[in-house]
């Protein structure tokens, strides 16, 4: 599904790219695109040939001025991946190879037809960037068709991801899933009422203190309470700010928001912007048979992807080249000026699946429990649902219930072969998260077990299920 861009879908009249700046764009790259055939060649539509182009006169030198001067290619081509710009910086221009670029017309994506796809790599096997089935990869689009899909829409990026702007669009997203998508608040995971036994009191934007409630003295008031919940690594030193008999009653009376650790504090602001006025508080020993159920009935569970302590807050400043669509103008085969938007396809991807928190395993049972993920990622934040869900994501949520409807019609406790592919999916992606204490790698595991036990009434042993697929 597409991502809502702002506080809504932009139409095409709202999108005058004729008037908006351009992109920067290296001479190389300017002599690749001029190649570029009229996007509606039937020729090229119908045979999908790629095009070559290895241009002359590259020089690791020319290549690293493009770069600094932000060439909407090259630029993203020398931050594709860290290791790799690294090995460039290191290595200079001994192992340097030129740049090949490889395009062809793809039929349709998005509803715009005729879209070109280009591929950077080098051919040297020696060279960093060798491998073209991992190399940079761009979607150069006609500015005049690409008002339909709100992802290219290029305007103005803040500069830090908690910025008021910023936060008014996750606002947005969250609030449109309220209101439009039911299906993501009636999944049969949920357990509707349901509350854990404590929430964090957070109170309103100019409140300067929290207080810790516990839900069973509040005689049903809290019956509806929406709660968010928060997915962070706790580090390597002992957590400063942890409920025991000894604070439980300093955390009742309240204590100051100014003294949480700088991820807390980014958590209130952010709750406090979707509208939540209760965040969960976890007591481990307490709740952790119950985990499946905080997080599935989570209101929306907000993710600290980039930090790998609680004092390494949710915001980030970021380079808004780094994540906006950039824009061209060239001359192509028909002799024509021609505007593109040019979309870096596997930003996504790098900004997700690297981070953090992609292999802890306490937090891959977060993230696929909860049904809708908020994520701070350095560059950029992103949201997660039922139907709004991404391509390198690990919520599998949806798939997982796509698996149940078609066991549905089998005897009780039987299984479709999709569900039990899936199945396996799940522990072996698992298998490769690290945990601190290992003595914890069935109980991390088990509130995921739960609701794939509830969903298909199959039977989950610690340890192994269905006899065959254990935890290693």
């Amino acid at each position: 599904m597409k991502m809502m861009s702002g506080a809504g879908l932009q139409t095409k009249e709202d999108l005058t790219y004729y008037s908006k700046p351009l992109s920067p764009l290296c001479s190389i790259c300017r002599s690749v695109l001029k190649q570029i055939p009229v996007q509606h060649d039937s020729l090229l539509l119908e045979n999908k040939a790629d095009c070559i182009s290895t241009p002359e006169g590259q020089t690791f030198e020319r290549f690293l001025k493009a770069v600094k001067d932000e060439c909407i290619i090259c630029y993203r081509v020398w931050n594709y991946d860290r290791r790799r710009a690294e090995e460039w910086e290191s290595s200079g221009a001994v192992n340097w190879c030129p740049l090949t670029y490889s395009y062809f017309v793809s039929l349709e994506e998005r509803g715009v037809i005729g879209v070109l796809r280009m591929k950077v790599y080098q051919q040297n096997a020696a060279a960093v960037l060798y491998d073209p089935n991992n190399t940079p990869e761009f979607a150069l689009i006609d500015a005049k068709e690409s008002s339909c899909d709100p992802d290219l829409a290029v305007t103005p990026i803040s500069n830090n991801t908690g910025s008021p702007e910023v936060l008014q669009t996750a606002a947005d997203w969250y609030q449109f899933c309220r209101l439009n998508h039911s299906k993501c608040w009636s999944l049969p995971t949920r357990k509707p009422g349901w509350v854990p036994s404590r929430l964090v009191e957070i109170g309103q934007a100019q409140d300067e203190s929290w207080r810790l409630i516990i839900t069973d003295d509040q005689a049903g008031s809290l019956i509806a309470a929406q709660y968010a919940t928060l997915s962070y690594r706790w580090g390597s030193k002992p957590q400063a700010l942890m409920l025991r008999t000894s604070t439980l009653g300093h955390f009742l009376g309240g204590k100051p928001i100014a003294d949480l650790p700088q991820t807390f504090k980014d958590f209130f602001v952010v709750a406090r912007k979707l509208g939540f006025k209760y965040d969960c508080s976890q007591d481990w020993k307490h709740e952790a048979s119950t985990m499946r159920d905080v997080y599935a009935n989570s209101g929306c569970n907000v993710v600290a992807c980039d930090s790998s302590e609680p004092g390494g807050g949710l915001f980030r400043y970021r380079h808004p080249s780094d994540v906006s669509p950039g824009l061209v103008e060239i001359r192509v085969s028909s002799g024509q000026p021609q505007r593109y938007v040019v979309r870096d396809d596997h930003f996504d991807g790098r900004n997700v699946t690297v981070t953090t928190l992609a292999d802890r395993g306490w937090v891959f049972q977060e993230r696929f429990l909860a049904p809708r993920l908020l994520s701070f990622h350095p560059q950029r934040i992103r949201w997660e649902g039922v139907y709004q869900s991404f391509e390198d994501s690990i919520s599998i949520m949806d798939e997982l219930l796509a698996s149940v409807q078609q066991s549905a019609e089998a005897s009780y406790g039987e299984m479709t072969e999709a569900t039990l592919k899936l199945w396996e999916k799940l522990v072996g992606v698992y298998s490769q998260c690290k945990l601190t204490k290992s003595e914890d790698k069935l109980v991390a595991f088990a509130g995921v077990a739960k609701a794939f036990q509830e969903l298909t009434g199959d039977t989950y042993l610690a340890g192994g299920a269905f006899m065959v697929m254990g935890i290693y």
